[in-house]
């Protein structure tokens, strides 16, 4: 199932369940391996200049759009200037905010010029490449895609994908898919029930819904794009916690010129979490009544404005132990902002342990 009533151009998508669909039907610049490393799709060889400011691609010459056209250089710079052109209607344009403008060399290389290194630029390069001709199709719209299944036709009942024959048929392959529209994911999950529909794709805040349901197979995909602050059950005073949350809204954060989008999580660690949705949580009306609350303010206190918060270095020195940063292993860019946060954290009193998990 899918949201749209009709098929919505490809750049547009940000639901879970839109994003899966296209996923079988789009190639990429790069794509995550089943280990998540990021991996070239579309892209034969790249190369940074020296101050990473220029990015040189090189396009396999192999690859063809459905209708048997070449991907070529002009799709990828039409793709990525239909999504500068969408802004915040498009969910990958954040992610390429550090994209200034791209420059033709021939029909299979590129050089995409950037504003600012970005260490996780190579990361962005996962949106879908459109024909350039197409890329600012309306809705309803067939667009033509690069990976096995295509965009076979519209009907009453939804949207039809069907298999192209890249590889000799094996015995029970899937070979034609049919997406309905239901609009909301309460009435998909009824389809569900009733045997109208083969398979849900959940976004996180409806799985909780169902997880209780002994009736349902449930799959669940745990992320491997986060990194979590676990405090541990020695700091469990609410203050304390508090005290953490000031520190990560900080404005270096914003500052440093990355997207750090966060969501709660129902992994085993403690419910404090830090949020970053765009732009940093702003906990300055919060900050004062915890404190005149818990008696470590008078009420005249309550009248601060975040400018005059206490300094983050005065309010991190605790004592009840390390900061543990849990990290995804095998990820690199990860990894890094984990290191940055740590170096932050230490400078503020506060040290900090980072572990790698699988």
């Amino acid at each position: 199932w899918w949201d749209y009533s009709l098929p919505e151009n490809p750049l547009l998508a940000s639901s879970p369940s839109g994003r899966a669909v296209y996923s079988l039907v789009f190639g990429q610049l790069f794509q995550t391996d089943s280990t998540w490393q990021l991996q070239p799709e579309l892209v034969q060889t790249f190369a940074y200049s020296e101050e990473r400011l220029q990015l040189t691609l090189f396009l396999r010459q192999d690859i063809h759009f459905h209708d048997s056209s070449p991907v070529t250089a002009s799709d990828v710079l039409a793709t990525l200037g239909e999504i500068q052109q969408l802004g915040s209607l498009s969910p990958y344009a954040d992610a390429l905010s550090a994209y200034s403008s791209g420059r033709l060399i021939d029909a299979q290389t590129m050089v995409l010029q950037l504003s600012r290194p970005d260490p996780a630029f190579l990361h962005a390069l996962t949106f879908p490449v459109l024909k350039a001709s197409e890329v600012s199709l309306p809705s309803g719209s067939i667009w033509q895609g690069t990976r096995a299944f295509q965009m076979d036709g519209l009907a009453e009942e939804g949207l039809y994908l069907a298999r192209l024959e890249l590889a000799p048929a094996i015995q029970e392959r899937l070979e034609k898919i049919l997406v309905k529209t239901y609009p909301s994911a309460i009435q998909a999950m009824r389809g569900l029930e009733d045997d109208e529909l083969d398979l849900a794709f959940l976004p996180t805040e409806a799985l909780y819904q169902y997880q209780m349901r002994s009736s349902l197979r449930l799959d669940r995909f745990t992320s491997r794009s986060y990194y979590y602050f676990t405090l541990g059950d020695s700091i469990s005073d609410p203050v304390d916690q508090l005290r953490y949350k000031y520190f990560l809204r900080a404005a270096r954060w914003s500052g440093s010129g990355l997207v750090l989008p966060g969501q709660a999580s129902d992994v085993p660690v403690p419910p404090f979490h830090a949020c970053f949705f765009g732009q940093p949580l702003d906990l300055a009306p919060v900050w004062p009544d915890r404190l005149i609350q818990n008696g470590l303010a008078s009420p005249e206190a309550s009248q601060m404005t975040l400018s005059t918060m206490p300094d983050p270095a005065a309010l991190l020195n605790l004592k009840s132990g390390r900061l543990r940063i849990l990290v995804p292993e095998n990820q690199d860019i990860l990894m890094e902002l984990a290191r940055q946060a740590a170096s932050w954290l230490e400078q503020a009193g506060q040290p900090s342990d980072i572990v790698a998990l699988s």
